[in-house]
């Protein structure tokens, strides 16, 4: 399962080239965490703004949930609510979010799991189709199962 799901998404040259030399002033990474939750859907208090850096260059860093929402044809990648979400708890923090970027959406899977295969193949599908956006990148881990949510502050850090 997964060397057939991280080998379908292999991006070609032109799109190592656009990734390298996007002309934008921004980044955003989000990471995605998969595993626990099956048809999990995108909501706004799942995303959370990690760190930013103020330099040249504007770089962002959240968490969030599967930026997926459904709707009478099914589910589709949330990108438009995604990106409203971002702005919104960009402006939390009193940070500036960028109209335009480029979005890399790091999706953490747990392990070989048949159930995450339609969204993995939803957020390849999506940046298949809208390269200019920005890209996925997969990343199998093992960890805790527990949100860092429950957990004190203090402990977290």
């Amino acid at each position: 399962y997964q060397r057939r799901v991280r080998d379908s998404y292999k991006p070609n040259n032109n799109q190592r080239h656009q990734t390298i030399t996007t002309p934008m002033n921004s980044i955003v990474v989000v990471v995605i965490c998969l595993g626990v939750v099956y048809c999990d859907y995108l909501e706004q208090n799942k995303v959370v703004l990690l760190d930013w850096t103020k330099d040249k260059y504007n770089n962002y860093l959240f968490r969030g949930n599967e930026p997926k929402i459904s709707t009478s044809s099914g589910d589709v990648f949330a990108y438009e609510t995604l990106k409203y979400y971002l702005a919104q708890e960009a402006a939390n923090h009193s940070v500036s979010f960028p109209d335009k970027f480029w979005l890399i959406d790091y999706k953490l899977y747990y392990f070989e799991d048949p159930l995450e295969e339609p969204d993995i193949e939803l957020e390849m599908n999506f940046f298949k189709t809208n390269s200019t956006l920005g890209e996925i990148r997969l990343q199998r881990i093992i960890g805790d199962l527990t949100p860092p949510s429950i957990y004190f502050q203090s402990y977290v850090k």
